[in-house]
């Protein structure tokens, strides 16, 4: 053949090798990426956003750097491996995180979980990886820098890669099980046809006697040396390692996760779940936009449970709102539903099945509604038109709602509503007036809008605090300025926050807020008293009231039908709570108060919250026992 057709063909077989080897490497990190959206989609509940991400991203990069720098399988067992691991990822997961849970560190649990779980995965996907761009013997550094180097370079965007699984909204209705047994299969079905692989890439042995001219006795010579080689086994083709270990392995495992099976729930939850060992019941469980929503209910203690098998902060009698970690609200019920006296029997919130419902667990959602007791310069309208950002379990709303008041809600995540309205006894709105999608482009498409063509509101209740911390986007002074343009020009917004009044995401959000508005206040929702010390040392809940008028911001005595006939209302709106704006920006100069101000462009709202979102994540461990995070 000449020599221009056989250069012809190598450069040919070069390029396809490199665009199989493109593939090859592309999809690995595909599937790496979304086993590290899964397992964190499957952790969070138990430990929360931050504390599950704080040492993610390190944990991969380690493990990878050890997989492409010191692999210890070949090819084939690597991804045998793999897909035995991936099996039992969403036991493990849960296992591990619980258990490390119940030390209630938000540092530690979630890195003792990833080091356990998570990077013997990345380690052999590290390992696939390598192996698939070399051969050679020894470590990759010294036989094959350059594809080590690129190879280590690659897991530094795994966790970032998996963030854009969220996007993909279709997988919020594919449960983690699904995805990872999915995965699991594909690489043991590798594995197993890995034999078949491999010979079909091996070349085909030639003749060399025809070309080399051996003699008749060197041939009998090299089939004796042959026939040797064909009774020592091959290490080379993983199949000791198969016969030894994997294979035990893979049958192993069916009947292994019938014992370590977690008792998380299927969602969505077709039929109401008791706990078979604790007074407990979940309603309601959805994977949705902001990960898990569950409706449970704390039942009273029967004389079937031992009074030592009950924690000492264990709550009678409440129904709450969940997701994630975090509690989005919760009302008592059965018999800890109680109205101040001369209540109506049709005046009492009831759920989608008539049950009556209680006042709020959290002071927070009904402090919000003092923003209907603003004094307003212009005379008030028989007909006033509040906007919801942010809706809970919809305590503010429903209260909006029954004073007659037009209200407009607006919530990122459809399973969020449908628990409110089924669930907790928001009353139906009317029509065109629910948004289920995110408040900054809902604020920016509204206000771009012609001015009469606006909708203007008399109040806004803007509260989305989960899971220890608050969308940074929708604080920023482009938000407030879309969100001005909504309001009436005397208008009133509350802001709800919870953190340490000194801390920087409180001076950041209030610096913010006086930069966007004229006038603004801040009350705590405390049922008792809060001296100076206790408010910048504790965890609090902060509602901040603001207008865009230069008048003072000033309320109206509460009268009876401002209550709804509820303790709750009369205690809270009756009671001294207000905040002095100095404490919160106590320390703080001119010239530093103006790098607290946020904007889209520069805006450290979320790095500010890590430390908040720990706190917090700690407070949530002590208002409810462990086992109602354990059961979702």
């Amino acid at each position: 053949m000449p020599d221009d057709k056989i250069l012809g063909l190598v450069s040919k077989e070069r390029v396809l090798k490199t665009i199989k080897g493109g593939i090859l490497s592309m999809s690995l990190t595909t599937s790496l990426s979304l086993i590290i959206f899964t397992y964190q989609r499957a952790l969070e509940p138990i430990y929360g956003s931050v504390p599950t991400s704080l040492y993610l991203w390190y944990v991969v990069v380690g493990a990878g750097s050890l997989g492409v720098f010191a692999p210890v399988f070949n090819l084939w067992s690597a991804t045998g491996l793999v897909g035995a691991l991936l099996s039992v990822v969403p036991y493990s997961t849960y296992w591990v995180g619980v258990y490390s849970a119940r030390y209630h560190d938000p540092i530690y649990g979630p890195l003792a979980t990833h080091l356990a779980v998570l990077a013997p995965i990345i380690y052999l996907g590290a390992n696939i990886r390598i192996t698939m761009e070399t051969d050679k013997p020894g470590s990759p550094l010294i036989t094959n820098p350059l594809s080590a180097f690129f190879s280590f370079t690659g897991f530094f965007g795994l966790v970032k890669n998996s963030a854009y699984f969220s996007w993909l909204t279709f997988l919020n209705y594919i449960p983690n099980e699904f995805i990872l047994y999915a995965l699991s299969v594909i690489g043991v079905f590798l594995w197993g046809i890995s034999d078949r692989i491999t010979q079909a890439s091996a070349p085909p042995v030639k003749d060399k006697s025809e070309k080399t001219g051996k003699s008749d006795k060197d041939m009998k010579s090299n089939s004796k040396e042959a026939e040797k080689a064909k009774e020592k086994p091959k290490a080379t083709t993983g199949l000791s390692f198969r016969q030894m270990y994997l294979f035990p392995l893979i049958v192993v495992l069916p009947f292994l996760q019938s014992y370590i099976r977690p008792p998380t729930l299927l969602r969505p939850l077709m039929e109401a779940h008791t706990h078979s060992a604790y007074p407990l019941r979940i309603l309601s469980s959805t994977q949705s936009t902001t990960g898990v929503i569950v409706v449970g209910e704390s039942l009273a203690v029967s004389a079937a449970f031992f009074a030592s098998e009950i924690p000492e902060n264990h709550i009678e009698s409440i129904r709450y709102l969940r997701a994630g970690h975090s509690l989005l609200g919760g009302v008592w019920i059965s018999d800890k539903v109680a109205y101040i006296e001369g209540i109506q029997r049709g005046d009492v919130p009831v759920d989608a099945n008539d049950q009556p419902l209680g006042d709020s667990i959290y002071a927070a959602f009904v402090l919000q509604e003092i923003s209907r007791l603003a004094k307003r310069q212009s005379a008030v309208a028989e007909e006033q038109n509040a906007l919801i950002i942010g809706l809970g379990i919809g305590v503010a709303a429903s209260s909006f709602m029954r004073h007659g008041i037009n209200t407009t809600i607006v919530e990122i995540d459809p399973a969020v509503y449908d628990a409110a309205r089924y669930y907790f006894g928001l009353p139906k709105a009317n029509p065109g007036q629910v948004y289920l999608q995110d408040a900054k482009r809902w604020v920016k498409r509204q206000s771009s809008l012609p001015e009469g063509q606006r909708q203007l509101y008399d109040i806004v209740i803007h509260d989305c605090f989960s899971g220890g911390g608050v969308p940074a986007q929708i604080f920023t002074m482009e938000f407030w300025d879309g969100l001005k343009k909504l309001m009436k020009p005397d208008g009133v917004v509350a802001v709800n926050f919870a953190g340490k009044l000194t801390g920087k995401p409180s001076r950041a959000i209030l610096a913010t807020l006086e930069r966007s508005f004229k006038t603004c206040r801040a009350f705590h929702d405390s049922m008792s008293e809060v001296s100076e010390k206790q408010m910048k040392t504790e965890f609090l809940n902060i509602v901040f009231f603001c207008t865009p008028s230069s008048e003072p911001l000033t309320f109206r005595e509460p009268i009876a039908r401002d209550y709804h006939h509820s303790y709750l209302r009369e205690h809270v709106f009756t009671t001294p709570r207000e905040i002095d704006l100095a404490l919160i920006k106590e320390g703080v100069s001119v010239e530093d108060e103006a790098e607290y101000v946020l904007t889209d462009k520069k805006n450290k709202l979320e790095k500010w919250q890590e430390e908040g979102a720990l706190e917090h994540w700690k407070v949530m461990r002590e208002v409810l026992p462990d086992i109602f995070w354990e059961t979702y």
